[in-house]
């Protein structure tokens, strides 16, 4: 079909040789404290719509990581939230 990476260019680029798209850059993620959440800080996150938990979830790692915290709590949980809302 014409969105296969094999077929040709569309009638508006038909004059142009196909180049190859680059890959992207692999970009190094900061670590992620996945593994150290408490109980308490879990259960909460449950209470998050399972739709966007697991955003939710990735933006407190990270958080957690960007600001050197070890254990994810409830804290921690909250203080993210405060700074992805802004």
């Amino acid at each position: 079909f014409e969105f296969s990476d094999s077929a040709g260019a569309s009638h508006l680029a038909a004059h142009q040789p196909v180049r190859p798209v680059p890959a992207p850059a692999n970009e190094v993620e900061p670590t992620r404290a996945s593994g150290l959440w408490t109980d308490e800080a879990e259960r909460e996150l449950k209470k998050i719509p399972f739709f966007v938990r697991g955003k939710a979830k990735r933006n407190t790692e990270t958080f957690a990581a960007e600001q050197g915290r070890g254990a994810i709590d409830l804290a921690t949980l909250y203080d993210a939230k405060a700074h992805y809302a802004r």
